[in-house]
């Protein structure tokens, strides 16, 4: 035996008997003459006057629902404000010192491959000097003609490794001309997916103009919609 689902909204039960078969009853409304649609119409009517129910049935208890939601909400929030705040100032601070790290080391490593450089390029030259000094012209002008290759720099970083800390670079694109962003899509229109209509403002052009909507690539459309209540 299946057992009864317990409603936790009074007059649920009583509903659900007057929706079970809303859709089938809707499915086989069919409208040929004019009778059939008097017929449809105060169907409508009906399915929206059990709408006015349901929304009084339902509306008080979603309406606790959600301020007891928000309160709840709200309180976590004030507890999860200030661990947030705080974690933003650290985390700022991290970023910073890494930033300052970083280019600390870029700086050092351009300095120590540039001396590394001037190194290998006095071996080259001194290495030139014996074969030319002992007659080996040949082989002077081939190791002559070899690029000197650059020294492997390695640079040691001051950051620390703290288990389940970490920095990671994150990129992003900024849009700093709309105008030239539109003329290169225009040119190579495979980006066309950099551009998103704004659809809000051309419906409400649309409702405005209707058939005097004259934009190109836009079309207004016509939609007929039923009203009923």
């Amino acid at each position: 035996m299946e057992s009864k689902k317990n409603s936790i909204i009074p007059g649920e039960d009583q509903i659900e008997a007057r929706t079970s078969d809303i859709i089938k009853e809707a499915q086989a409304i069919t409208i040929q003459d004019s009778e059939q649609y008097t017929k449809a119409a105060l169907f409508l009517k009906g399915v929206k006057e059990l709408g006015k129910e349901i929304k009084a049935t339902f509306d008080e208890p979603i309406k606790a629902a959600h301020a007891a939601h928000k309160a709840i909400v709200a309180a976590k929030k004030k507890h999860e404000g200030p661990l947030l705040e705080a974690e933003g100032l650290v985390k700022g601070k991290i970023s910073t010192w890494t930033e300052s790290e970083s280019r600390k080391m870029e700086a050092e490593r351009e300095a120590k491959a540039k001396g590394g450089m001037e190194i290998e390029k006095a071996k080259r030259k001194a290495e030139i000097e014996v074969l030319r000094s002992v007659g080996q012209n040949d082989e002077a002008d081939f190791l002559e003609s070899q690029p000197v290759t650059p020294p492997v720099v390695q640079v040691e970083t001051e950051t620390p490794k703290v288990d389940g800390v970490h920095t990671q670079e994150k990129w992003s694109g900024e849009v700093t001309s709309l105008i030239m962003l539109v003329r290169y899509v225009a040119e190579f229109p495979n980006f066309i997916h950099l551009l998103k209509p704004d659809q809000t403002a051309i419906n409400a052009m649309a409702r405005g103009q209707k058939e005097r909507l004259m934009i190109p690539g836009v079309q207004a459309v016509k939609k007929t919609v039923v009203a009923a209540g």
